[in-house]
């Protein structure tokens, strides 16, 4: 029976390898396709009953996507970055299994290491880790909001809950 690797799952799994390999939290199409294409070799090589799977259902895929990156569009191309509230760890636990067992995971990242050390230059590494700096500080901007805004309405519950009390002639 052949095992369909879901689009997401290659994503994901290109998202891990990248962060092994160059600790970088930003793919785009590109590193996608470098490693769709170095997988596709091994998976040949090893006549293994493995098919990678193509995007058939954006809104599903997007759903999908949302939990675990940011997306963000540089002219057509399209840009995922991890959530910075997912770590290493749990993204590795999502994508287990999908594509190869764990323990060969890790010769995976070794096969890409060699095979992927020199595809991008300097200047589109900069602006990847560039969009990944703008995601990370965005995040932390609105979660600080959030976090104001939740405390402004806790307080705010609070003398609500003290003048029901009061009314009732409840003590603390």
């Amino acid at each position: 029976m052949i095992k369909v690797v879901s689009y997401k799952d290659l994503v994901l799994n290109t998202m891990l390898d990248t962060i092994r390999r160059e600790r970088r939290y930003t793919i785009d199409n590109r590193d996608i396709m470098n490693y769709e294409e170095v997988i596709s070799e091994i998976i040949k090589y090893n006549e293994l009953d493995i098919t990678l799977g193509a995007l058939t259902n954006g809104r599903e895929f997007m759903k999908e996507m949302d939990k675990y990156t940011y997306l963000s569009e540089c002219g057509e191309n399209q840009v995922y970055t991890l959530l910075p509230w997912i770590s290493e760890e749990e993204l590795e636990d999502v994508v287990k299994n999908t594509i190869f067992p764990p323990q060969d995971m890790k010769r995976i990242t070794e096969v890409t290491k060699d095979y992927l050390r020199f595809s991008r230059d300097n200047f589109e590494l900069y602006n990847l880790r560039k969009i990944e700096s703008r995601v990370n500080y965005s995040a932390k901007e609105n979660i600080e909001k959030s976090i104001k805004s939740l405390e402004c309405s806790l307080s705010s519950e609070k003398q609500k809950l003290q003048k029901v009390k009061t009314k009732m002639k409840i003590g603390e």
